[in-house]
């Protein structure tokens, strides 16, 4: 196990939350060459209103905190992690829901959108 610091800043009415140390397994983070631990954190974009995924969101987690997804076919594989942190559920348009799913119905709820080079995406 591995300790490292965690810090989520969400930026909504001036609030900061989460701060904490978080102890991680080792798949978690990975042994580079000169034998220093390498921990890849993703980049967070936080989104307000309706927003199109584009390619440069592959990798990204989003935090929505209102308005709609549009999913539309990626020329390359492509993942993301949608985190919905405002108080009104978004609506996916232009992928695949996986069945007797209802994509983050609660706050705070995650999806990832997934998806295979020129084919609809898969949110799950």
């Amino acid at each position: 196990m591995k300790k490292i610091f965690l810090a989520t800043i969400f930026l909504t009415s001036a609030k900061c939350f989460s701060q904490d140390t978080l102890e991680l397994p080792k798949q978690f983070y990975e042994k580079r060459a000169n034998g220093n631990n390498a921990f890849v954190v993703t980049p967070v974009k936080l989104v307000t209103g309706n927003y199109t995924l584009t390619e440069n969101d592959n990798g990204v987690t989003i935090h929505i905190s209102s308005g709609n997804v549009a999913i539309p076919v990626f020329d390359n594989s492509f993942v993301c992690y949608i985190l919905r942190i405002g108080t009104t559920r978004p609506i996916f348009t232009g992928g695949i829901i996986r069945s007797g799913f209802t994509p983050l119905s609660a706050r705070y709820q995650s999806v990832t959108v997934s998806a295979l080079p020129k084919q609809t995406a898969i949110i799950y």
